[in-house]
């Protein structure tokens, strides 16, 4: 099962607005999880996230699967690979079992990181080709 969110934003003055999609606390998606805007996630996803814009995991969320975005900000809970073709910021409180790869990294005290970390640019055709594992292989591998 895939979501695909596909937002054309609501038209104020004669112009576009960009509005945040909110996944709120309590609430459970299963599938893949996409977005042209702004995403912030204070339930749990288990899926893919892949967003054209912002992600924020906040306190609450977690994500059990890999996130594509352009920038992160990570407070809550992710299992899977980070790519962020701008930046990634890791919050106090943070858990990401995961590999990183993104050109610019903020990681505060307080976060668990448990993974490889790449930095440097990241191309376009390298973000789409590039070998991400399941959220259950990482999960696997931390097992043992």
């Amino acid at each position: 099962m895939s979501f695909v969110m596909k937002d054309k934003g609501l038209l104020q003055k004669g112009g576009p607005v960009n509005g945040t999609t909110i996944i709120a606390a309590d609430t459970v998606c299963t599938g893949n999880l996409e977005s042209g805007n702004d995403l912030r996630i204070d339930g749990t996803i288990h899926g893919d996230v892949v967003c054209k814009s912002k992600v924020v995991v906040g306190n609450g969320g977690q994500i059990f699967g890999n996130i594509r975005c352009a920038q992160a900000d990570i407070i809550g809970h992710v299992t899977g690979n980070v790519v962020a073709s701008e930046s990634l910021s890791l919050r106090n409180g943070a858990k990401l079992v995961g590999d990183i790869h993104t050109p610019m990294l903020q990681m505060e005290n307080g976060v668990l990181f448990d993974g490889h970390c790449r930095m440097g640019a990241i191309s376009e055709e390298h973000s789409n080709t590039l070998r991400t594992k399941s959220a259950k292989e990482i999960l696997a591998e931390n097992v043992n």
